[in-house]
């Protein structure tokens, strides 16, 4: 849709030269994490496994009985394709419940080998050491922070009232908190990680890496310098700073243009900004600077609230209603997407009053 060529919005321009692009902030959000999952062999692994955990219970009633035997809050959850701020509901459930999961995971080993299933027992064995590991526990915590942060901003960006001094605020407090959690994040998630090792009995180490040998032809070569850092120091290099520098750079660049928006366009956001600028005597310069300014940028908005008006359709239109005609459709489209409205009207009073135009009994 964004397709300036062959999009959306290339449609819009030719019939109106002027027409101004709002593409959605939320879906702007969504794509930063989107970024951030690939931004590391650690980090998509780690989707991975809990992938793999989540479609180990949920493939037989039988191991979810078993899982649901030792969670009691949060269950395991799938990993969406498109929401992938949704992603921090998979993670809290691990997060929360580490012991309970893998207890369910050992029970479920247990009863694999009792029953001779060697692929159910062996996927077991291999899920159980993951998260038992040091280096898993800590990529925990550090995507679970930063998820729960961004959820924060999503859910704040759907408001169907937010105005762009309310997006510009949020967008930059999250940047703030990502830059913040850049230098003392690695400290921190180990901090909270350390409460489930001890609880868990792991061993507070990250796996040493792979010494690359080297043969020195000449006196004068030196030994590789990556040789000589440490565990700690390849995790810091290979998953937490291109996760973190990967959103802060990614939310940079899908929300520069907020402010030059805001800059233009601010005075018509909201009704504070209009009256401020009647006030300041701001009025004539945001008007000229509006004028100048229409159909160049591009406009930060969401449409998040449309998008949800528009997945109605099909919780109302399931296989059991497919024969449902259009003008039946609409009207309980509306009422569901109007549905605080549509609660305030006395249906009984309606009811009477279709009952007595449609009345045909004869009174004598």
């Amino acid at each position: 849709m964004r397709g300036k060529k062959h999009g959306v919005q290339a449609r819009f321009l030719e019939v109106n030269k002027k027409a101004a692009y709002m593409p959605c902030a939320s879906h702007r959000l969504n794509l930063v994490i989107a970024d951030a999952a690939r931004s590391s062999i650690t980090s998509i692994s780690f989707f991975g496994y809990l992938q793999r955990i989540y479609n180990l219970f949920a493939a037989s009633t039988k191991r979810w009985v078993i899982l649901k035997k030792h969670v009691t809050h949060f269950t395991v959850k799938s990993l969406p394709d498109t929401r992938w701020e949704a992603k921090v509901e998979a993670v809290k459930s691990l997060r929360f419940q580490t012991t309970e999961i893998l207890e369910a995971i050992e029970e479920l080993e247990r009863v694999s080998l009792d029953n001779r299933d060697g692929f159910i027992s062996t996927e077991c064995r291999a899920l159980a050491i993951e998260v038992r590991n040091w280096r898993f526990l800590v990529c925990l915590i550090t995507w679970y922070d930063l998820l729960f942060q961004i959820n924060i901003i999503s859910k704040a960006l759907q408001s169907p009232s937010i105005c762009i001094n309310d997006q510009i605020s949020h967008i930059e407090a999250g940047m703030s908190f990502v830059s913040q959690y850049r230098h003392g994040g690695v400290a921190i998630a180990e901090g909270k990680a350390k409460e489930l090792a001890d609880e868990l009995e792991v061993d507070r180490a990250y796996p040493e890496p792979r010494r690359r040998k080297k043969i020195c032809l000449f006196s004068y070569e030196s030994s590789d310098e990556s040789d000589h850092q440490t565990g700690e120091e390849v995790f810091r290099r290979e998953f937490f700073y291109p996760l973190v520098d990967t959103i802060s750079q990614s939310l940079q660049e899908r929300f520069k243009n907020m402010n030059d928006f805001k800059k233009k366009y601010g005075c018509l956001c909201s009704a504070s900004n209009m009256k401020s600028a009647i006030t300041s005597d701001m009025l004539p310069s945001s008007c000229a600077a509006l004028a100048k300014g229409i159909g160049e940028d591009d406009i930060d908005f969401t449409v998040a609230s449309c998008e949800r008006s528009f997945s109605k359709l099909k919780l109302i239109k399931n296989f059991l209603r497919n024969s449902m005609s259009q003008g039946r459709l609409a009207g309980l489209s509306v009422i569901s997407i109007e549905h605080e409205l549509s609660r305030e009207i006395d249906t009984e009073n309606l009811v009477q009053q279709f009952a007595t135009v449609k009345d045909r009994k004869v009174k004598f």
